[in-house]
């Protein structure tokens, strides 16, 4: 599986590249921080076979709407059981269902990368009792205040 996620790697793998790709047998998927052009294109003209993925909470609905099979989601260690409503919705065609949860879960989506990532998403899942051990250097935990803010997300 491919790995596009600039916000982490400094770098965009670009469409032509990922097209590429897709057509080397042992590359089945990708998991991609893309825009939804850059998603389209990919899923236009990559191999048949090939598996696209959000790796973005807050493009899921719309990756899915394009074409994409799933995500490889962060929030989802957190909110498993409700992102799983949402693509189920989506894949039964209740599509205002899913776009009203996708709204009521946007504040998650986005309040858990406020801070560099994977520091919140281990504290949410210590507040929920699952000790996840520390970050690495030079990541460190999140400040009490950072923790109080991502705490109100599941208030």
């Amino acid at each position: 599986m491919l790995y596009n996620v600039p916000g982490r790697t400094g770098v965009n793998l670009d469409a032509e590249t990922t097209i590429r790709l897709s057509y080397i047998s042992n590359i089945i998927a990708t998991k991609d921080c893309a825009n939804t052009d850059q998603l389209t294109r990919i899923l236009t003209d990559a191999a048949p076979g090939f598996v696209v993925y959000s790796g973005d909470d807050s493009s899921a609905l719309p990756a899915l709407a394009v074409g994409c099979y799933g995500i490889v989601s962060v929030a989802s260690h957190v909110i498993g059981k409700e992102m799983q409503s949402m693509i189920k919705y989506y894949l039964e065609g209740n599509i205002q269902q899913a776009a009203e949860l996708h709204r009521k879960l946007h504040p998650v989506f986005t309040g858990i990368f406020r801070v560099p990532s994977p520091a919140p998403i281990k504290h949410a899942l210590g507040l929920k009792g699952i000790q996840t051990g520390g970050v690495r250097l030079p990541l460190v935990h999140v400040s009490e205040q950072e923790g109080q803010f991502i705490q109100s997300l599941f208030e």
